[in-house]
């Protein structure tokens, strides 16, 4: 951390210490403004930083050598804030017993959420962390949820896979009620590592439970138009409402909802072909239709193609599930 040299520096500095440190940081570096001082030949001036030194062309050797050498840098801790009160948790940082652990780890421990157990030393009678023990892969719990109602609380969970894919999902609290065996099958199909040792895996509803995110959203159970916004499973479209609105479900991966290809792709070889066919060309926009009922106020209907075998009903039936997945 290279604070600038004023107290906004100062204070972010430490602002920055206390976010590290809930995020599971044992301490963090703090470059030395003298040692910078004495590196420049002259008293840093108000609001100094690492841009000026830039600006400056200050010689980037011995700055570079400044940097990682340990008489340099001051190891921090996190402090009560300025108003006294302790620093609040990041979004997405559970409370301790449990830090999160970045990929390439300097002391070599394996990405993701980790379990840090407590026990108390005989002697002094204080406690004492053991070795952190993995649970899962990197997940983020990013907001709480609950429904325009108050009710139908939940947890909006972020995670990638191993390809890296990131996956959004919001899960119903009511799945922790039990032993989370419904919330892991589900984590496992999307792609979340999770350790196979059963005495470990229970530290994940732990986790998911205890974690404090700051953001909230809105969680609805039914697709389709809410308010001015489009809620799909995956995504919404629609105005910042000032609160994210998310689709919320036990199995989020159970729509037929998909994209394959893109748009230039979808119009060159299936609308483009239907030109001329009136069956195809109705088909099509009964399916584009169909969102837009809430918006005219009119009420749903259906088409019936009736006629022998091999007389388009079922191109007309693939032509249409085109429009939401993949045929």
């Amino acid at each position: 951390m290279w604070p600038d040299a004023d107290k906004a520096g100062a204070d972010y500095a430490e602002d920055v210490v206390a976010a590290a440190t809930a995020a599971g940081a044992a301490s963090v570096a703090v470059l030395r403004l003298d040692r910078l001082r004495d590196l420049r030949g002259d008293d840093l001036p108000e609001g100094w930083g690492a841009a000026d030194a830039l600006a400056e062309d200050l010689d980037r050797a011995p700055l570079a050598a400044l940097l990682i050498d340990p008489e340099a840098l001051e190891q921090r801790q996190a402090q009560r804030s300025r108003s006294g009160r302790d620093q609040p948790k990041r979004a997405g940082v559970a409370r301790l017993p449990f830090i999160h652990v970045a990929p390439y780890d300097a002391q070599g421990r394996r990405a993701g959420v980790h379990y840090v157990p407590r026990s108390r030393d005989r002697d002094s009678g204080e406690h004492v962390d053991g070795a952190p023990e993995w649970i899962c892969s990197p997940l983020k719990v990013e907001a709480l949820t609950r429904d325009h109602a108050g009710g139908e609380w939940g947890r909006l969970l972020v995670f990638p896979d191993r390809d890296g894919l990131e996956h959004r999902w919001a899960m119903p609290a009511a799945m922790l009620a039990k032993d989370g065996a419904e919330v892991r099958e589900v984590l496992l199909s999307q792609g979340l590592e999770i350790t196979a040792d059963p005495a470990k895996r229970r530290r994940l509803v732990e986790f998911i439970q205890s974690a404090e995110p700051a953001q909230f959203a809105r969680c609805v159970t039914r697709a389709g138009w809410h308010g001015d916004s489009f809620v799909m499973p995956d995504r919404t479209i629609g105005p910042d409402q000032g609160e994210v609105l998310v689709f919320q479900s036990a199995a989020p991966g159970d729509h037929k909802l998909g994209e394959s290809g893109n748009l230039a792709g979808w119009r060159e070889q299936v609308s483009a072909p239907c030109a001329g066919n009136t069956r195809l060309i109705t088909a099509l926009s009964a399916a584009f239709a169909a969102p837009c009922l809430q918006l005219t106020g009119l009420e749903g209907g259906g088409l019936h193609y009736r006629g022998p075998s091999s007389c388009g009903k079922s191109t007309a039936e693939a032509v249409v599930a085109s429009v939401y997945g993949p045929a």
